[in-house]
C-alpha cells in the first residue's frame, strides 16, 4: 500500500509539472503574438475538460450552500492548477516518503 501511495504521489507532481508546462508554452506562444501570460485556475483547467463545468457546478452550490461557502469554493477554483496539484502531490509524497528504518 505504501507503494501504491509512493507511486500515486509521484503521479500527481507529474500532472502539476505537465500543467505548469501546458501554461509555459501556452504564455510563450502568446507572448510571440505579442500577448500576455497565461497561467490557467482550476476552473479554466476543469472548463477544457468539461464545457460549463464550474458554473454548473456554481449554480448548484449556490442552492444548496451558504454563500461564505460558496465564496470559498469560488476561491479554491480560482487557484493556478498547476500549484494545487503540485501542492498535493508534494505533501503525498512527504508523507508517505521513506522513514528512517528504511535503507537508500
Amino acid at each position: 500500500m505504501l507503494g501504491f501511495m509512493r507511486f500515486l504521489s509521484l503521479l500527481v507532481v507529474v500532472v502539476a509539472l505537465m500543467l505548469l508546462g501546458a501554461d509555459l508554452v501556452t504564455s510563450l506562444e502568446n507572448l510571440e503574438k505579442g500577448g500576455h501570460i497565461t497561467v490557467r485556475s482550476l476552473a479554466a483547467i476543469w472548463n477544457l475538460l468539461d464545457q460549463g463545468g464550474p458554473d454548473m457546478f456554481h449554480h448548484w452550490a449556490s442552492s444548496r450552500f451558504p454563500s461564505f461557502l460558496v465564496t470559498v469554493a469560488d476561491w479554491l477554483l480560482g487557484i493556478y492548477g498547476w500549484f494545487a496539484v503540485g501542492v498535493i502531490g508534494m505533501a503525498m509524497a512527504f508523507f508517505f516518503g521513506r522513514g528512517k528504518h528504511e535503507n537508500a
